[in-house]
């Protein structure tokens, strides 16, 4: 029997996220520009944009046309979460003994925070969902799990690293595999930060090979704050015109400006791929929670579909919420609100609040 009573401050446990939960108008990140690729082995063409990211070439093409046509309906990019958390994932004959160790290495960092298991495919018997991981000359990954998505690559999809002595590299393209965009194509970004196109290498029009790495994902779901911080973040050089050798460097000519109030902070922070930000890991922990968790939020509309308590369906009443929860597990607020100063229940139930929100106990 628990009694509620008092004001509380739960404390905030910070997260921002930008997925594509069921839709998306286009996808981003960093290290090359767009280019139709074709890695060893690979079952079907995909088209590099956005630096890392992985679409089919029927995709880009879409892509292209509706581009050209402000009429045309938007493109819709349907993602998929890895069931339970469980990744299955081989390794290609060419990823040595050490690249294999610091690439189970960079997956412990997101096992250590959410509810996902990468299991490495017994005599690479994968079933029919997994992940290829290959050696390569760029840093790239579908967004989501594929399966017989839009990109229908009969199952597997790849993950290509050059970057092996970058853990948190490797740990950005799996926060792709798992469904994650950049943070800098929030619909909000422009609150937040100024793009510079003339910076930006081949500018940022629909045809250059660069344009769509700056591209706004104003379908994507977005969740808590502008996270600076995030590993998800490019830096202020991304693809600048000084950089022509790679997608950033030094540069004087940055294509990405942090604005007043948070420029004198993040200005030369952002793009950072040395941690987790507190942002992050609460994001990944909420799209793969423990089993136990249910979430709330008073102001869900339904677009996702019925309330089921999930982080992208959260119960609208804190008495669903209770009534729903089983013994020992976790509410987490997702947004401020009012829940009864006193009660008597018949389970031990956490209360935890979400970035920003407080729960406010009361009448």
């Amino acid at each position: 029997m628990t009694n509620l009573k008092n004001f509380v401050k739960l404390a905030a446990i910070a997260c921002c996220l930008l997925i594509p939960s069921f839709i998306s108008t286009r996808v981003v990140n960093g290290q090359k520009g767009q280019l139709p690729d074709r890695r060893k082995g690979a079952t079907g063409d995909y088209v590099i944009i956005e630096g890392d990211i992985q679409v089919s070439r029927s995709f880009y093409q879409k892509l292209q046309a509706a581009a050209r046509s402000p009429q045309a309906a938007p493109i819709r990019f349907e993602t998929k979460f890895w069931p339970n958390g469980v990744v299955p994932f081989e390794f290609d004959s060419n990823v040595s003994a050490d690249n294999q160790t610091r690439m189970i290495n960079a997956m412990a960092v997101l096992e250590a925070v959410a509810n996902v298991d990468f299991r490495h495919c017994s005599d690479n018997d994968c079933g029919d969902n997994y992940v290829h991981i290959q050696n390569s000359d760029g840093n790239n990954s579908a967004v989501g799990m594929q399966g017989s998505s839009i990109i229908n690559w009969d199952g597997r999809q790849d993950l290509n690293i050059a970057s092996w002595g970058s853990k948190f590299i490797i740990v950005h393209e799996l926060l792709h595999c798992l469904g994650f965009f950049h943070e800098q194509s929030r619909s909000d970004r422009s609150d937040y930060i100024r793009i510079h196109c003339e910076n930006v290498q081949d500018g940022c029009g629909i045809f250059s090979d660069f344009g769509h790495d700056f591209k706004i994902e104003g379908d994507a779901t977005r969740y808590g704050y502008y996270d600076f911080d995030s590993v998800m973040h490019y830096d202020q050089c991304a693809f600048s015109i000084d950089c022509p050798s790679g997608s950033t460097c030094a540069c004087t000519n940055r294509t990405i400006t942090v604005l007043p109030p948070n420029d004198t902070e993040w200005q030369s922070k952002i793009g950072q791929r040395s941690h987790l930000s507190v942002l992050d890991q609460a994001s990944v922990s909420f799209l793969y929670p423990n089993p136990d968790w249910r979430f709330l939020d008073v102001s869900y509309n339904g677009a996702l579909g019925p309330s089921n308590g999930s982080f992208l369906r959260p119960y609208t009443s804190f008495a669903a919420a209770v009534a729903n929860t089983p013994e020992g597990g976790t509410i987490w607020l997702l947004q401020t609100q009012n829940i009864p100063a006193v009660g008597t229940y018949g389970k031990s139930i956490t209360v935890k609040a979400a970035p920003g929100v407080e729960a406010i106990l009361g009448d």
